[in-house]
């Protein structure tokens, strides 16, 4: 996929909502929203080959919010976006065939605001939040089970639904603690990486292959009204969906920026984990770790900079694509692992 386009004068260039996924050969899909003159489009597309879908908006009605895994998509839409309405449905498709299909009907998501019902996709299922959230197959759309929250979590939100094949994992976060959920259809719902009622640590910022998991931890916090650790360190185990054998095999990675562990969002591929970095110093960006020793690499810069990229949409054995900023609009990334010199080894 070439970018030659005229750089967009009535809209976003790229959407900020872009999302990817990295198929068992490693090839890169992208999904996401382009603007160019008066028109808008959607679009998913090999980052090294053709579009492979595309809906042209036209009048109020628009798509956003992309899906993408194993093949497959989801796109949320909306009747009538352009006059402040948030009622819609939502599309499905696979990628390489031209027309979507209705997952849901217009009207099925009553007026609100933008993400009063979102999606997580999986190549199998789907989860799909609203006032409660519920898992269903895909394609098809029928019932399999509610998210069914236990008394512990009681006051926490449940976000950042991700499947890894038929596993489900999210996080259950509040303004001032947050830890790591599972579900399977063989156990239901667990707290996969969380301290109980130890509230000077948390887990968060959740990521994994299905090879390695990564996540962040935070420990030390004196104030247990904000999420404000003083270290902040990046652990990894190897793919389970059992809290007992993540307690005995997770290891230490390295040391990071003191911030909120949960907005550090891994993507995890090819032994590598690739983070938000978001603080006041050093500034916005992200930061690549090998897993294997932690040596790590980074793209800092400082807030109002041109060029600031701060969310990575996935990591293969040799590049890393984020999404961010040029000039104040967003745009998507592509940078080469090879490229980014000698790194620096972990603490």
């Amino acid at each position: 996929m070439v970018l030659d386009w005229a750089p967009s004068t009535t809209g976003d260039h790229i959407t900020l909502d872009a999302v990817a996924d990295v198929d068992e050969n490693g090839k890169v899909y992208l999904a996401f929203g382009r603007g160019t003159g008066a028109n808008y489009y959607r679009i998913v597309a090999e980052a090294d080959g053709p579009v492979r879908f595309a809906l042209y908006e036209q009048g109020r009605c628009v798509a956003s919010r992309p899906r993408l895994n194993g093949g497959h998509f989801i796109f949320r839409t909306y009747d009538d976006a352009y006059g402040g309405s948030y009622a819609g449905g939502a599309i499905q498709g696979t990628v390489g065939e031209l027309r979507p299909a209705v997952l849901r009907p217009p009207g099925y998501s009553k007026d609100g605001d933008p993400v009063s019902t979102d999606y997580a996709l999986g190549p199998n299922a789907f989860v799909e939040s609203r006032a409660a959230d519920g898992i269903y197959t895909f394609p098809g759309a029928s019932f399999v089970s509610w998210v069914v929250q236990p008394p512990e979590d009681e006051g926490l939100v449940y976000a950042e639904y991700q499947f890894r094949g038929d596993d489900l994992f999210w996080s259950a976060d509040s303004s001032a603690w947050e830890y790591v959920k599972v579900w399977t259809a063989g156990a239901g719902v667990q707290t996969l990486i969380g301290y109980g009622t130890d509230r000077t640590r948390l887990a968060g910022g959740f990521g994994t292959d299905g090879i390695d998991m990564v996540w962040e931890e935070g420990s030390g916090r004196t104030d247990f009204t904000k999420k404000i650790f003083p270290v902040v360190e990046t652990w990894t185990a190897k793919y389970t969906t059992n809290p007992e054998v993540v307690r005995a095999t997770r290891r230490r990675v390295r040391s990071e920026y003191p911030q909120i562990p949960g907005n550090m969002h891994n993507v995890v591929g090819c032994g590598y984990a690739v983070h938000s970095v978001r603080t006041t110093s050093p500034g916005l960006g992200w930061r690549l770790i090998r897993l294997s020793d932690g040596m790590a690499w980074e793209g800092i810069e400082a807030p109002g900079d041109r060029y600031v990229y701060d969310r990575p949409l996935a990591v293969t054995c040799d590049e890393i694509f984020l999404s961010g900023f040029v000039n104040g609009r967003p745009n998507i990334a592509r940078v080469r692992i090879d490229s980014l010199g000698p790194g620096t080894p972990a603490d």
